[in-house]
């Protein structure tokens, strides 16, 4: 008998994670129509009811991604400190889930780079853009989109520039540079979004 119940007990728990999980990729998805809208208010109800059936369905894959679209929308919408604490939460559990250099991991470290770059905490932005740009490179982002990679390392250039650097600073403007002069005439595939400027202070 105890069995019997032991093994509906976690019956219902795997179905119930189940549903949760399946619930958290609807809001997911729905918080990507709306910032594809532009609607941002949206968009941070919907990742915020993701957030809450991933954690329900304990999936540190889902989280992760719940806390990176969270944080995203946090920053586009001003709410900076919200927006910091979700994508280093997101860093930090994404490195169990894909290990430390995956695609996923490049985006975490070069999100939170143009996050403080974009509030003029330039200091703070140099770590996440070095290790961000360090695993773009090794996943081949140089050969994938050159030209988004190069806009990067321009704004590590700048970076590091403003932060008194400017031996690395030099040697980020000169790598951009050849990643335009080996890629004549294409065009950056991904063009992120900025982080408002004029909440930034």
């Amino acid at each position: 008998m105890r069995i019997r119940v032991f093994l509906i007990a976690v019956l219902m728990t795997t179905s119930g994670c189940a549903i949760n999980q399946g619930t958290a990729m609807r809001y997911n998805q729905l918080g990507v129509q709306a910032e594809r809208a532009e609607n941002y208010t949206l968009a941070e109800s919907n990742f915020e009811k993701s957030l809450l059936n991933a954690e329900l369905a304990h999936s540190d894959a889902h989280i992760s991604a719940a806390k990176y679209n969270l944080g995203r929308i946090k920053g586009y919408l001003c709410k900076y400190d919200d927006a910091e604490k979700l994508l280093i939460e997101s860093l930090k559990l994404e490195e169990t889930v894909t290990g430390p250099d995956s695609g996923s991991m490049a985006m975490r470290f070069l999100e939170l780079a143009r996050l403080q770059y974009d509030r003029e905490r330039f200091g703070e932005s140099v770590p996440y853009y070095r290790k961000g740009i360090a695993v773009a490179k090794k996943i081949g982002v140089a050969t994938e989109d050159p030209i988004a990679l190069a806009n990067i390392v321009d704004e590590f250039s700048t970076a590091l520039t403003k932060t008194g650097e400017v031996s690395e600073a030099v040697a980020a403007a000169a790598d951009a540079k050849d990643l335009r002069d080996r890629n004549a005439g294409a065009r950056a595939r991904f063009v992120p979004v900025r982080y408002p400027k004029s909440c930034s202070r």
